[in-house]
């Protein structure tokens, strides 16, 4: 036993385990015999002999009488029925009506749906992907994480793509996998619409508050800067809020707080989710200001009629479920093969946090 009190034989089995897993050892492949495993890592043979007892009771490998030890083709032997759903944060608003969608659609199909939620933590995400490969799944449906920052267990979607297991992108894609099948929102246009519809209404000193580690807070940065672009509207980094998501409940009120303070005259701000917004809303209030009369706010994100007082971007979460879960399905049975790259176009609500400035 080592250090980390882990038996010599669990950790040649984790060691195996990962190269079956990354293909290293191939579906359908003879393992090394009992000696040539003990001398290639330094064990005895009672020790790999535990180790590929543990391989055989999970799955990976079988042992044919006088053949030796094989690894199992484990994902093709029959279909679990079952899909994982990975998401940021799953009491969310949004992915409640998000699932609605999903549960329809797999359901009637006699699918089993498993819910985990990584926190937006890479570290949770790349647990519950090798979690599921150890219980088997016939598909996957990732909402990542800090999707702006490139995947560092690239290699687990590897796998998954050698084992015949198809999955698809939600809310956001990593870096250098923009060619894997994803559905997302175009929250480029719902930074634009968001930032336009404010310059109409007669605002110019517009905030924005948006997450720097994932696809939706850069996308819709991109949109407002466009936005002030084209009405000629000169571009302030003053008025950029970034938050990660480790501060993302303390920084966007930080950043507004200091603006005022330093008498800046915010007139209007855009926020990335719809809780970020009503956060704002209420601490706004708390120091006097008055929404919309003094600061106008957009929030996105929303389920319509949740909030019917915010002027929010919308998407029908529902809707959305009802593709993800469809397309995956097509996927899984084979009736679409074809990359699945698909824009989700947001719709501006006009509630009651936005007024016409009186220029």
């Amino acid at each position: 036993m080592n250090k980390t009190g882990r038996t010599k034989y669990y950790i040649l089995m984790e060691i195996m385990k990962q190269a079956i897993l990354n293909g290293t050892i191939k579906a359908g492949e003879k393992l090394l015999s009992e000696n040539e495993l003990a001398k290639k890592y330094e064990v005895s043979r009672h020790t790999v002999r535990r180790a590929l007892s543990l391989l055989i009771e999970e799955g990976y490998v079988t042992a044919q009488q006088g053949r030796g030890n094989f690894c199992i083709d484990r994902f093709q032997i029959e279909k679990t029925k079952r899909i994982l759903l990975l998401v940021r944060e799953k009491e969310s608003v949004a992915v409640q009506h998000l699932l609605l969608g999903m549960k329809k659609e797999l359901f009637r199909s006699g699918y089993e749906l498993l819910i985990e939620s990584t926190d937006n933590n890479v570290e949770k995400e790349r647990y519950f992907i090798q979690k599921a490969l150890d219980r088997k799944i016939d598909g996957l449906i990732i909402e990542p994480s800090k999707s702006e920052i490139v995947c560092s267990h690239q290699q687990l979607y590897e796998t998954l793509r050698y084992y015949g297991i198809p999955y698809l992108f939600i809310q956001g894609v990593y870096p250098g996998m923009r060619n894997q099948d994803c559905i997302l929102k175009d929250d480029y246009q719902a930074g634009y619409l968001a930032t336009r519809y404010l310059i109409r209404q007669g605002h110019k000193k517009i905030v924005g508050i948006f997450s720097s580690d994932d696809h939706q807070g850069i996308e819709q940065h991109k949109g407002y800067v466009k936005a002030l672009e084209k009405v000629g509207i000169s571009y302030h980094p003053e008025f950029i809020i970034w938050f990660h998501e480790e501060d993302r409940w303390k920084k966007p009120w930080i950043g507004v707080e200091e603006l005022l303070k330093n008498n800046v005259p915010v007139e209007g701000i855009i926020c990335q989710t719809d809780r970020i917004a009503r956060e704002l809303m209420k601490n706004l209030e708390i120091i006097g200001k008055k929404i919309p009369e003094d600061i106008s706010i957009i929030g996105n994100d929303l389920v319509e009629g949740k909030q019917k007082n915010l002027t929010m971007i919308f998407y029908h979460q529902q809707e959305i479920g009802e593709k993800v879960a469809t397309i995956l399905l097509h996927k899984i049975e084979n009736k679409r093969t074809e990359t699945v790259d698909m824009i989700i176009p947001p719709k501006l609500i006009i509630g009651r946090t936005t007024k016409k400035r009186i220029l």
